[in-house]
């Protein structure tokens, strides 16, 4: 097995400066990440493919990454997406009525915010400049850093006879805490371009019931024998993420579409594609039996679609109709920030953003929500081994090949 770094004999990351960013609004592309107030992240593969990028550590969200460059090995930096961060996470512990708005109990970013330690993070430490929407002198004054981490990844391809292509891929990992509760929001940089939001749940089991309808067993006995009768609790997890796409030189120039691939008997069982544009405010569901999946793309072509093969879960809710859905599409508004918030002059909630507005000429934004049942066993007890909600964005017609391919490369990896 031959990886990329074959030809190469080292990788890259930049160190960490200050930059020039606003994200009020996505401005045209530039050559790498341009911040302000952020802190500029580089990564180079051995390969070339790169990513720049500004992060910063926002009150509620947690990380945030705005300007989001990418370059293969052969071209050069285009811009991705202009904002990428967690909006919202909501538990519903089976014992209860209501659901839990986790991040604004407490908010990722502020005093629940876990520094990394050298000790902890298996790569490198970056410290990460904190909003100035800091609630509070303490929390503003608190260490901000972020574990990153480069390692080989899955296998790319194989190509003919040539060996096969390894990747890899580079990992912003930031911690929160909420009492005894343990939290990782993580993105994954591909290296061939694809970038995979990851929010991770672990922590000590604390809610227990007597009802057996409602958990399960997680220690049968006491520490001295006796059975404990006492259940731990179970739940489900939402975890929605907000994204903006603004590719290469412009904003008002994406489409979104929406593709099914519907199973035809009468056609002797093929699956014939239909494509949607979706040019006004809405919310949509993952379709299972259709393959659906969704692609916002510049007009030029380029564009990512959206995987969501890991939802595998429907999120239930008494309180909130958008949660029912798995994608929301509205138009860019600085203030419409989170899935539930509570922002003067602006919208509640992710169903006050979808408001039957145009999507035509104007910015998107897409919030994808995903879920999962958390069910703790014997084996969680203490400690609630770690559960992950994932998906990925696919680059979508970047370049006309594989800028991977041995052609493309030089013949050889």
């Amino acid at each position: 097995m031959k990886p990329f770094s074959a030809q190469f004999s080292s990788y890259a990351i930049v160190a960490v400066i200050t930059c020039t960013l606003s994200i009020a609004a996505p401005s045209p592309a530039s050559a790498q990440a341009v911040c302000d107030g952020s802190t500029l992240l580089e990564h180079t593969f051995e390969s070339g493919a790169a990513w720049s990028l500004c992060a910063e550590i926002e009150e509620h969200a947690g990380l945030l990454l705005t300007d989001i460059h990418y370059k293969t090995p052969q071209g050069p930096y285009r811009r991705t997406f202009s904002e990428l961060h967690l909006a919202g996470v909501l538990e519903h512990f089976h014992n209860e009525s209501a659901e839990t708005n986790v991040l604004s109990e407490a908010p990722f970013g502020g005093e629940n915010f876990l520094s990394a330690a050298a000790t902890e993070c298996p790569g490198r430490i970056e410290n990460i400049s904190r909003t100035a929407q800091a609630s509070t002198t303490s929390v503003a004054s608190q260490n901000t850093a972020i574990c990153t981490h480069h390692y080989d990844n899955r296998i790319l391809a194989k190509f003919k006879d040539t060996d096969v292509v390894q990747s890899h891929s580079w990992d912003l990992i930031a911690a929160a805490t909420q009492g005894s509760d343990a939290w990782e929001t993580v993105y994954t940089l591909h290296e061939e371009g694809s970038i995979s939001p990851r929010l991770d749940r672990s922590g000590v089991v604390s809610r227990f019931t007597d009802d057996p309808r409602f958990g399960n067993t997680a220690a049968p006995t006491t520490s001295a024998g006796a059975p404990t009768n006492r259940y731990a609790v179970n739940m489900t997890l939402l975890g929605t993420w907000r994204a903006v796409p603004v590719f290469d030189n412009g904003a008002l120039s994406q489409t979104i579409e929406q593709w099914d691939f519907n199973l035809q008997p009468d056609l002797g069982n093929r699956r014939p594609m239909t494509i949607e544009t979706i040019e006004t405010e809405t919310l949509r569901q993952v379709d299972r039996e259709a393959f659906r999946r969704w692609v916002v793309k510049a007009a030029s072509g380029p564009g990512y679609s959206l995987q969501v093969n890991n939802s595998g879960f429907q999120y239930r809710s008494n309180q909130y109709n958008w949660a029912l859905f798995n994608v929301a599409f509205t138009r860019y508004n600085d203030c419409e920030r989170l899935s539930l918030q509570a922002a003067e002059n602006c919208g509640s909630s992710i169903d006050d953003y979808v408001n039957g507005q145009s999507l035509l000429n104007t910015t998107p934004v897409i919030w994808f929500s995903q879920s999962m049942p958390i069910a703790p066993t014997a084996e969680d007890f203490p400690m609630l081994r770690t559960r992950s909600l994932t998906f990925s964005w696919l680059p979508f017609d970047w370049t006309d090949v594989s800028p991977f391919a041995p052609d493309v490369t030089g013949g050889g990896l």
